[in-house]
């Protein structure tokens, strides 16, 4: 009966962050901006600079750690849409008739909600690029990390995660990105 309870509070203090967040702070910028930032074509002209810095910084090493980001980009995807959200089995809020879900895109997207993807994908990718050394200095790793964070933040802003699946999501890919960066043993290539 315990570890019952204990869940049953988590999902309370998950539910009330959740809506916290998607009803009680709503703005017209948050509403303008976080769908926005949660869309992943947002994002491609920055991926096009990391590639690019990449190949100035690293040379012929840059396709290395490009695949490497991407084997990470690819294995988070990959795992958590086909194992973890099927296991899990979490609806998103966006299905959940007791929340009053504020929904700012025009679709809830699949109905499984733990992981979050996005946040699993742009913490891997963050992880991964602080793990290769493309930048080194200290306020390019908060922008980093800040850039997967707000990335969560916007997917329960907009009405299709809970925090907790942001939470697991972000664990799930910087783990998962710090693993393959270990394996595949990235500090011979930074030599």
């Amino acid at each position: 009966m315990l570890v019952h309870d204990i869940i049953d509070f988590a999902k309370d203090i998950d539910t009330s962050i959740f809506i916290f967040i998607n009803q009680k702070i709503q703005n017209a910028f948050f509403d303008f901006l976080m769908p926005i930032i949660r869309n992943k074509i947002t994002w491609i002209p920055i991926y096009g600079i990391l590639i690019y810095l990449y190949f100035k910084k690293f040379k012929s090493k840059a396709i290395y750690f490009i695949a490497l980001l991407l084997i990470s980009l690819t294995l988070s995807d990959f795992l958590a849409h086909q194992f973890l959200k099927p296991f899990f089995a979490r609806p998103r809020p966006c299905y959940n008739e007791l929340i009053n879900v504020r929904l700012l895109i025009e679709s809830c997207g699949g109905h499984w909600s733990f992981p979050s993807i996005h946040a699993a994908n742009h913490f891997a990718l963050s992880v991964g690029i602080i793990l290769s050394r493309l930048f080194m200095k200290r306020i390019w790793i908060i922008i980093l990390i800040f850039w997967a964070i707000l990335i969560g933040f916007a997917q329960i802003y907009v009405g299709v995660h809970y925090p907790f699946d942001v939470l697991a999501g972000s664990i799930y890919g910087s783990l998962l990105s710090f693993i393959i960066f270990k394996i595949m043993k990235i500090e011979k290539h930074l030599e």
